[in-house]
């Protein structure tokens, strides 16, 4: 679940700030992030330290992730994913809490419902095949459907791209 998680919230962090990034560096990123997020909750520790260990833990995966061209660049970045992560995080939560299931790891096991980040994989997935089958039906639509129309108001030409009807050819 958290792989999942951090591997799309780096993700959305590079588009939202448009830093380039690869599937290795963000899945290296993710990799480590899930690697200290098992090992920690081992050694007990109290909320302020491992709050601490968190934001360094932050620090070290938005650097891992990209290649940062400055150090502007990299501190935009992590205040985005910190930011994204806390949104998400609240907004998860939020839902849970209104469906009156209990948030906790063992919480969600009694609820019987998938790990959050499973359920955002599947919905990413989803969205990444909805949006290409979109796209090529569209692509190939323009191709019959369109035509160039010329409309003049008060003496003002503009030429627009617009889509036939074809019920009724308009």
């Amino acid at each position: 679940d958290n792989l999942i998680m951090d591997y799309l919230l780096l993700k959305g962090t590079a588009k939202l700030t448009k830093t380039r990034s690869t599937f290795f560096r963000l899945s290296l990123g993710a990799i480590v992030g899930t690697i200290i997020a098992v090992i920690v909750p081992m050694f007990n520790l109290n909320d302020g330290i491992s709050f601490l260990i968190k934001i360094i833990l932050a620090m070290l995966i938005t650097l891992i992730s990209c290649e940062h061209k400055s150090v502007f660049n990299y501190l935009k970045f992590l205040n985005v994913f910190i930011l994204l992560t806390f949104a998400i995080g609240g907004t998860i939560i939020g839902f849970l809490s209104l469906l009156g299931i209990d948030y906790s790891t063992e919480g969600v096991k009694n609820a019987g419902v998938l790990p959050v980040g499973i359920n955002f994989l599947v919905a990413f997935l989803c969205y990444k095949i909805i949006k290409k089958v979109t796209l090529s039906k569209i692509n190939k639509l323009n191709k019959n459907f369109e035509c160039e129309i010329t409309l003049e108001v008060n003496g003002i030409r503009k030429k627009f791209t617009a889509f036939v009807d074809s019920g009724n050819t308009l």
